[in-house]
């Protein structure tokens, strides 16, 4: 038996750019040699080409440009996964026309309106997998919450990408006017949110409640990132800034400052590079960020960059703002705890990197045991 021919390479090419480029998680999964998966089940299995080669796949997928050449080293044929999830910051609506997706869908966006512009895969099978940015909280990987023929992969899951090949010999790939490169992953609509927080995870875990997870908080980027995560994170606080139409001029201080945090430092010319790009291909969305109005952003850019402690009066010369608005702002940070340790003595109070203010950074690289094929 043969396995189906993918250029040596090929897919290792698609999963470092998935990682680098995108920030995605990803993972080795099986592929068919003559329609049969090369899973040891054979004939016999219930998802061909379609489930993880390795054990402890969610916290095994990575970013990280050694594990990725490691495991397309090993298994160059091996189809390719994204783990979905606040990991990666996406979450994946699988539509499955064959099961009613597309009435389910077309019936939810009469009532809801159109899902906006994103990131959307042609599957093998003639389904699609429609991205949205993972808004925070607990999203669990559930089917037909929404309707028939629509799931959810969301934390503690994964979609199949593109180059992978399906079992009926089809790619996986990218719609030609909304692929990854060609549009940002859009925020999932308010009344999508709502519908899925509450949701049980009925795949790929049993049918117990999503444990919750903290709300994601770009304040916490400012703190610093390790090594792996660092791209991702600022990246993650230029988007969640992003949505408000906060000035680019100062996300890209916020940017340059989260940079020289790192550990090891983040070069600011990269991050600089983030910020634009991210305002390159991101439309604004009116939406607040979590936790701080675009005032008290404003106010913390310059406090940030403070080599002193800097007065109310002193901030709103600078912002050009009334000294009472600007003094009473300060005040409510302060009372929230947004001025703790800035330089001067104005600096916000945030978690560190590997605390609840940042989800999950997979890509130091796999145990041993995680190599195991399954």
């Amino acid at each position: 038996m043969t396995i189906l021919a993918v250029p040596r390479g090929y897919m290792a090419h698609a999963a470092l750019e998935y990682a680098e480029q995108h920030g995605l998680a990803v993972l080795p999964l099986h592929t068919t040699s003559d329609g049969v998966c090369t899973c040891p089940k054979g004939p016999a299995c219930t998802h061909p080409a379609k489930h993880p080669r390795i054990r402890n796949w969610v916290r095994a997928a990575s970013r990280d440009a050694k594990t990725i050449a490691g495991w397309w080293g090993r298994w160059p044929e091996a189809n390719l996964g994204i783990l979905t999830g606040a990991a990666s910051g996406i979450v994946a609506l699988d539509i499955d026309p064959r099961n009613g997706g597309d009435e389910t869908l077309g019936d939810l966006e009469r009532r809801h309106g159109k899902l906006p512009g994103t990131p959307t895969a042609l599957t093998g099978g003639g389904g699609r997998h429609v991205l949205l940015e993972h808004p925070g909280g607990s999203i669990a990987s559930t089917a037909n919450v929404l309707g028939p023929g629509v799931d959810v992969r969301a934390d503690g899951g994964l979609i199949v990408a593109a180059p992978s090949v399906h079992q009926s010999g089809r790619e996986y790939i990218w719609h030609p006017e909304f692929g990854l490169d060609a549009v940002g992953v859009a925020p999932m609509p308010a009344w999508l949110v709502e519908r899925l927080a509450g949701a049980r995870r009925v795949l790929g875990g049993g049918a117990s409640a999503a444990r919750p997870r903290p709300w994601f908080r770009w304040e916490a980027v400012l703190d610093g990132v390790e090594e792996g995560g660092r791209h991702v994170g600022i990246f993650l606080m230029a988007s969640s800034l992003r949505g408000p139409a906060t000035s680019q001029s100062v996300v890209e201080t916020l940017a340059l400052c989260a940079a020289g945090r790192c550990r090891p430092p983040f070069p600011p010319d990269e991050a600089l590079a983030i910020v634009r790009d991210v305002y390159r291909r991101y439309p604004t969305n009116g939406e607040r960020p979590l936790g701080m109005s675009p005032e008290r952003i404003d106010i913390l850019a310059v406090l940030w960059t403070a080599a002193r402690p800097m007065q109310p009066a002193t901030v709103a010369r600078i912002l050009g703002k009334s000294r009472g608005a600007v003094k009473k702002l300060m005040a409510g940070m302060r009372a929230d705890g947004q001025l703790d340790r800035v330089a001067g003595g104005y600096v916000p109070r945030i978690p560190t990197a590997s605390g609840p203010g940042l989800p999950p950074m997979p890509g130091g690289g796999a145990a041993d045991d995680d190599w195991e094929e399954v």
